[in-house]
Formats: structure tokens, sequence, C-alpha cells
């Protein structure tokens, strides 16, 4: 039952959330005239549900500009949807890497490494999630989860309160 109800968190998690805009450092160099058609033709793949050329187009976006971190956080969202969670924890790694005040990478980390079982990892990860937004109730619910699958019974019964 906890499983499923972890792969439910993290599906609610998922839909919830809106991908840091690509586009949101425009002071940046790297944001180039290929990157935003590569950026579009990402988003336009996505809302097909053609996640393959989403992925595809976010790979090359890396290639040309491999300091851009929100498409670090758009790729590792589009791999968590997948639920390719080891590749996911790669990419989001290497965006937190560039840029270590993403919200969105660090809770989808956090329930990355949850879905893969690594709790210990996935704490620290989703307090600091839940953090920068306090009201979030799917990062509070898989903390919840986290902590109790770590035996910490005590500490997660305010953070669904």
């Amino acid at each position: 039952m906890l499983l499923g109800m972890k792969g439910f968190i993290s599906a609610v998690f998922v839909s919830a959330m809106i991908a840091a805009p690509l586009l949101a450092q425009p002071s940046t160099d790297d944001v180039t005239p290929d990157v935003q058609r590569l950026y579009a033709e990402a988003k336009t793949a996505e809302q097909q549900d053609d996640s393959s050329t989403a992925i595809a187009k976010y790979r090359t976006i890396l290639r040309i500009s491999p300091d851009l971190a929100p498409a670090y956080n758009n790729l590792g969202m589009l791999y968590f949807k997948r639920h390719d969670y080891p590749q996911a924890v790669l990419v989001l790694e290497q965006g937190l890497k560039i840029k270590e005040d993403m919200p969105t990478a660090i809770a989808m980390l956090g329930l990355s490494y949850s879905e893969l079982g690594d709790d210990r990892k996935a704490e620290p990860l989703l307090r600091h999630a839940l953090r920068a937004d306090a009201g979030n109730e799917d990062v509070k619910l898989s903390l919840a989860h986290v902590l109790l699958a770590l035996g910490k019974n005590q500490e997660s019964s305010p953070t669904v309160e």
C-alpha cells in the first residue's frame, strides 16, 4: 500500500508542478535564438505527449548551452514523469550543481530518491523543498511518507497537519 501511495503522491505532485521557465534568464548569453527555437519545440512536443522528442530537444539545448540550469529541471521532470528515476536523479543533480536554488528540481530529486527507495537522500531534499514552499501539500505528504519509512514516526505527523 505504501509503495502505491508513494507512486500516487509522485504522480499528483508532477501533474501539479510547472517547470521552471527556460527563458526566465534573459540576461544570459546561453539563450540563443537556436535555444529559444528548441525550447519552443520541446514544449510543443510535451503538449503533444511526445516525451521522446521533448527529451531529445532538451538534450540538444544542453549540448549547446551546458550551463542552462532550467533546461536540466525541465529534462529531469520529463524523466521523472516517465518513471525513469535514475536518469532523473542524474539530470537534476547536474542542474543543481549549476544553480542550487531551484525548488522544483530539489523536490523532484527528493521524490526520485524516494521512488528509488533511498529515503535517507530524499529526506533533506524534501525538507528543503518544503521550506521553499511550505504550503505544498504534495511535498508534505511525500516527506511524511519518507519519515515513516525511516522510522521517524514522531516527526512525520506534524508534517501533514
